[in-house]
């Protein structure tokens, strides 16, 4: 009983957020100085449930995220944290086409360029 019981304790500490995202819309919340309620009523969301979020007890969806950053008047990025921002960035900038002084090329460009007519 006992050893199923530390099993259990561990794995809900596994699943359990980073406090940092909690700590962020907290801070952002006091910051504008909103109740809790304002901003669940804003964001479409129970008060029980920002109360989890803040104190790392829920990890919100990502749509719940941006309805949060929205209401905070604060960017997504500024939420989920710097490591998280930078991973969803794309890898390498996309490089400009010297063809078309650096708009995308038409599609008839790149029909003709891969062999196929229009």
């Amino acid at each position: 009983m006992r050893m199923s019981h530390c099993r259990h304790v561990a794995q809900r500490a596994a699943a359990r957020p980073p406090p940092e995202l909690g700590e962020r819309v907290r801070f952002a919340r006091q910051a504008n100085r909103q109740t809790q309620a304002v901003v669940a009523g804003l964001s479409g969301i129970t008060t029980d449930y920002l109360h989890q979020i803040e104190h790392g007890r829920k990890l919100p969806t990502l749509p719940v995220v941006v309805r949060l950053a929205r209401v905070l008047r604060v960017p997504v990025s500024s939420l989920l944290g710097e490591a998280l921002a930078t991973a969803l960035q794309p890898a390498r900038p996309p490089t400009p086409n010297p063809d078309h002084q650096g708009r995308a090329a038409p599609a008839y460009d790149r029909r003709r360029r891969a062999g196929r007519q229009p």
